[in-house]
């Protein structure tokens, strides 16, 4: 996120993913590991010009959507792969006073992929730790 506000300097428009977000894996009804992607949009703005800002929120609500309705398309191919593409996908809005002059949305991916959890004795050779 840092090299992304120090990009926003210099760009007026900005769209990052961010892969730092953890995952994690359930055990519960069928064993799968999550993993997570971060979606940020940014516009910057005219100084206090809430015309403008509103303009750029409706490009960045623009921009959601087509995210949303590429989704739609790929949700059917990583299904094809045993991969499953949660539902709910939230835009929030950044808080305008973390980067002064700029409207920013961001929203999440997760992906759900099935793990074979099998036990492998083989994995588990006790001969190697003598």
């Amino acid at each position: 996120m840092e090299e992304a506000i120090a990009r926003m300097q210099s760009t007026p428009n900005l769209v990052m993913v961010s892969e730092n977000a953890a995952g994690f894996t359930m055990f519960d009804a069928t064993p799968h590991t999550r993993k997570v992607r971060t979606v940020f949009i940014a516009m910057r703005h005219k100084h206090d010009d809430m015309k403008a800002r509103q303009s750029c929120m409706d490009t960045i609500f623009e921009i959601h959507r087509q995210f949303c309705s590429m989704l739609i398309m790929e949700k059917t191919r990583l299904q094809e792969n045993m991969q499953y593409l949660n539902p709910q996908i939230t835009l929030q809005e950044v808080d305008k006073y973390l980067v002064p002059d700029t409207a920013i949305c961001m929203f999440e991916l997760s992906v759900d992929t099935y793990i074979d959890l099998q036990y492998n004795a083989s994995e588990w050779n006790t001969q190697q730790n003598s």
